[in-house]
């Protein structure tokens, strides 16, 4: 029993040894710039502010005509009759909440889209790295790092391999 107990450390003495004399291949992509310069990135922005700007433009005339019907209710003076005043609030409660219904249903569609479009953005790049991982024989691929060589650095292969696709 204590002599399989010794072979069996010695085993696993071997093993971790064989393993740790193993390089390790490791590189890193930078998230950020992926973001902010692959065409892939900025094709998807540009779908989405097309697809946006022109409930966006409805916004800002429907922001413009709330603002605009505030001014006027702060400029009716003593002589204003009750009933034209109590009107000019009425109508000016029903823009605002209006207003207020269309810029949060905006936003949050905006979101939702912006959520699906970052989503599939990652499924692309999430493929490429792993094929080039691959390829390369990687280890391992960070894609957030305090720190990385810019020897480590893949991001430019990455974004070239991403906006191919």
């Amino acid at each position: 029993m204590k002599r399989l107990a010794i072979f069996a450390a010695c085993a696993l003495l071997f093993v971790s040894h064989a393993a740790a004399a193993q390089q390790v291949k490791i590189a890193y992509v930078n998230g950020q710039k992926l973001q902010r310069e692959s065409k892939m990135a900025q094709r998807a922005a540009e779908s989405l502010r097309a697809e946006f700007s022109a409930r966006e433009r409805e916004l800002s005339d429907m922001r413009s005509r709330v603002a605009g019907m505030q001014s006027e209710l702060g400029k009716l003076g003593p002589n204003a009759s009750t009933l034209e005043a109590q009107k000019k609030q009425q109508e000016f409660a029903t823009l605002a909440q209006r207003f207020e219904q269309t810029r949060r249903t905006f936003e949050e569609d905006v979101a939702r889209r912006r959520g699906e479009e970052r989503e599939k953005f990652f499924k692309a790049l999430g493929a490429v790295v792993d094929k080039i991982a691959k390829a390369q024989k990687f280890d391992l691929v960070l894609f957030h790092a305090v720190y990385a060589s810019p020897a480590m650095d893949i991001t430019n292969q990455v974004m070239k391999a991403l906006d191919g696709s």
